[in-house]
């Protein structure tokens, strides 16, 4: 039995801020996600994995991710783009969790993934209804980072976001008749530079304005999400849960 620790986040992004905030920033816009676009996200994850000697052993395990943009869906009568994600380094080229998040808003909608135990594979969908325009959902999955803030927008940001997370294995019947509400605080705030220089290479961090970064901040109550974002990215180049990072 493994138990994660940690996990390094390191977003591969074909390029830097195409603009500055005059002033530091506190709110992060929506990424302009297009179908076709691609990113890769390396996470790296500490576990303490038990020996057949009963000796508890440190290792770290790496995976890549390619996320990418499938198409446009609607899901009831809002329009959505689809993302697939699906480990490079795994045998198989199946995408292991399809999400679709809100179009006009960026905000995530719909969660499927598919899980593998004792040999076996089940998919579970999740779907996450919200009368706010703009939210921040949490997902509940840690090894890959799909948590997404509340996005600027024309409405005011709200402080805490509530939603209801309505879920089943993929072709239940009555999927949506249960659910349970979840309520997210989001805060942000200019990044840290102290966190910037640990996310970038020095030479890219020294080059870099402090004014194009946020640090948001996701908290549950009984999770806590922090997130590095920067204007002009697809998605954030730091987020740690306090179990991963």
């Amino acid at each position: 039995m493994s138990h994660s620790i940690r996990t390094l986040l390191l977003v591969v992004f074909c390029g830097l801020a195409r603009q500055l905030w005059g002033d530091e920033a506190t709110v992060v816009q929506k990424p302009d996600w297009q179908e076709g676009d691609t990113w890769i996200v390396q996470t790296r994850t500490l576990q303490l994995q038990a020996s057949s000697a009963g000796v508890t052993e440190l290792k770290t395990l790496q995976a890549d991710w390619k996320f990418q943009v499938m198409g446009r869906e609607r899901l009831g009568s809002e329009p959505c783009l689809r993302i697939a994600v699906v480990c490079l380094s795994a045998k198989s080229s199946e995408p292991l969790v399809t999400f679709w998040v809100d179009e006009a808003h960026g905000r995530l909608r719909q969660l499927h993934t598919l899980l593998t135990g004792h040999g076996q594979q089940r998919a579970v969908v999740e779907r996450y209804d919200c009368d706010q325009p703009a939210a921040a959902v949490m997902s509940p999955l840690s090894a890959i980072p799909l948590d997404l803030p509340a996005f600027v927008g024309p409405e005011p940001l709200p402080q805490q976001s509530d939603y209801r997370v309505f879920g089943a294995p993929v072709g239940a019947k009555n999927v949506g008749l249960i659910g349970f509400g979840q309520s997210v605080r989001q805060s942000a705030r200019p990044a840290d530079e102290t966190l910037i220089r640990r996310v970038l290479p020095d030479a890219l961090a020294k080059s870099v304005s402090r004014k194009s970064w946020v640090e948001i901040s996701l908290s549950d109550g009984r999770r806590r999400v922090q997130q590095l974002w920067s204007i002009g990215d697809v998605w954030p180049a730091y987020s740690s849960n306090g179990v991963t990072e």
